[in-house]
């Protein structure tokens, strides 16, 4: 091997090496953001289900008082007759 193509050589190897460090460090980047995500999905879904439950809470309450209106009308009714 020649110097000129043992000097081609290690400036290849140079460069392949740093292209893998920028990788690696692209790749650290994109899980730590994965991460992130996946944090931000699972207060989204906290959220969505405690704001469920309330709305379910809310229904609930409301046919209560829907169901005791028309009791009270249904007796009402039947003590009319």
């Amino acid at each position: 091997m020649t110097p000129e193509h043992a000097i081609a050589t290690e400036m290849l190897l140079l460069q392949a090496e740093q292209e893998i460090d920028r990788l690696k460090a692209e790749v650290a980047l994109l899980k730590k953001e994965r991460e992130q995500e996946a944090d931000i999905q699972l207060r989204i879904a906290l959220k969505a289900d405690h704001y469920y439950m309330q709305l379910q809470a809310i229904r609930e309450a409301a046919f209560g008082e829907v169901h005791g209106i028309m009791a009270e009308d249904l007796s009402f009714m039947s003590e009319r007759e």
